[in-house]
């Protein structure tokens, strides 16, 4: 009896030496890459906007307000049939088919008017600049025929952006400064931002919206996106 209970309790000990080395050999599977999108609604008369990927709602992206955007969601790499959906008509205001590469960053735009809507997508260098800097750049989301400077305080920062054109991310000094956006040909069309403050570290995207005969929202205005 005695050597039958020796011989149990080598059994034991050695199955749970086994279960502890099959613990600490336990490994996760790594997190599928995946890609960075923002998505903002400047399409004018457009209500609030769903977003839909494949013809699924992304739940981080919807009811997103005029000038409004969803901030950073992670969608699969690939290519995908991207649409801005009208939430009170529950139809497409505008769709088509991008790529998007694993562990890039994109933003996506929905811009036009409501009965002209269109879409402008580019690929976001989201690189954090060094103590004491920041990133901007402009887009020009205007369907206005203008080609425009943009100036943060007086360094011309690039010019000729015209329709559904971005700038690249140009390091500025971090501080409080005033943007100017004017086409050197209609003068009188430049929009100011006044004592636009840009953080140390941080990246910002300046948008023009709207047209020149029109008031309100639908107003030629610059509007400032964080996109850290």
């Amino acid at each position: 009896m005695r050597k039958n209970l020796v011989i149990a309790a080598a059994i034991i000990a050695s199955l749970a030496s086994c279960s502890k080395k099959d613990d600490h050999n336990t490994t996760t599977t790594p997190a599928k890459p995946t890609a960075k999108v923002m998505f903002t609604n400047a399409c004018i008369g457009s209500g609030n906007l769903d977003v839909y990927m494949n013809d699924s709602v992304l739940t981080k992206a919807s009811n997103i307000a005029y000038m409004a955007n969803s901030g950073y969601v992670s969608v699969n790499p690939g290519s995908a049939k991207t649409a801005f959906v009208l939430q009170n008509a529950n139809i497409d205001l505008v769709d088509t088919t991008l790529t998007y590469t694993a562990n890039a960053s994109y933003s996506v735009f929905a811009t036009g008017a409501v009965n002209k809507a269109s879409l402008f997508t580019t690929t976001d260098d989201l690189t954090i600049p060094a103590s004491g800097k920041a990133k901007v750049r402009l887009i020009n989301l205007s369907a206005d025929n203008l080609s425009e400077s943009m100036y943060v305080g007086n360094t011309k920062i690039d010019s000729g952006v015209v329709y559904k054109e971005a700038t690249p991310f140009v390091t500025v000094n971090a501080g409080t400064v005033n943007i100017i956006v004017q086409d050197p040909n209609n003068v009188p069309l430049s929009k100011t931002l006044s004592g636009q403050v840009f953080a140390s570290g941080k990246i910002y995207t300046i948008i023009l919206t709207g047209t020149s005969n029109a008031s309100g929202n639908s107003a030629l205005t610059l509007t400032v996106i964080n996109n850290n």
